[in-house]
């Protein structure tokens, strides 16, 4: 529904990116129950098995921040500016950057997994990572399992199948 009054505006650029945001952990959750694994690969490919049986467990802890890339700011700004214009628009960027600074992804050393905006947990439950392949892991929360890029310690690739890559950066 378009936001033309400056109550809805405002709504609008709060749901807009706060549904981003949501959508992205719920859906990521649910990516790899859905056959869509986080390097592409088809889970039935021979490289999958192999990974499958070098796996082993691997302890993730500490807490990643959002980092909104140019290429997915500017894919927000656009599916915005379908909505708001002028100076609506850019109180709705400012509002996006300072959600995007707010969202976090905790994994704690007690197997407890938080994924934050701001002080609202959107996303809560136990965790178990193992490790599949270099480079990947596959987390279980709340019993789905979710294949994340990790091509560093401190990155974590979420493969969202709409957004693409989301990258989380250890704070």
């Amino acid at each position: 529904m378009p936001c033309h009054r400056p109550t809805a505006a405002r709504n609008c650029r709060r749901s807009t990116f706060s549904s981003l945001m949501t959508v992205c952990v719920l859906a990521a959750l649910g990516t790899l129950s859905t056959g869509c694994a986080a390097d592409g690969a088809d889970p039935d490919t021979d490289a999958n098995v192999e990974a499958e049986s070098v796996a082993a467990p691997v302890k993730l802890h500490g807490r990643f921040r959002f980092a909104l890339e140019a290429s997915r700011r500017a894919a927000i700004h656009d599916e915005l500016a379908k909505k708001l214009s002028g100076a609506e628009l850019d109180q709705a960027m400012k509002d996006v950057d300072a959600e995007a600074d707010a969202s976090v992804l905790e994994f704690g050393d007690d197997g407890h997994f938080v994924s934050w905006i701001g002080d609202k947990a959107i996303l809560e439950g136990d965790y178990v990572a193992t490790s599949t392949a270099k480079g990947a892991l596959d987390v279980t929360v709340s019993g789905k399992t979710l294949r994340l890029g990790m091509p560093d310690d401190d990155t974590i690739i979420v493969h969202d199948p709409d957004k693409g890559a989301l990258r989380f950066e250890r704070e």
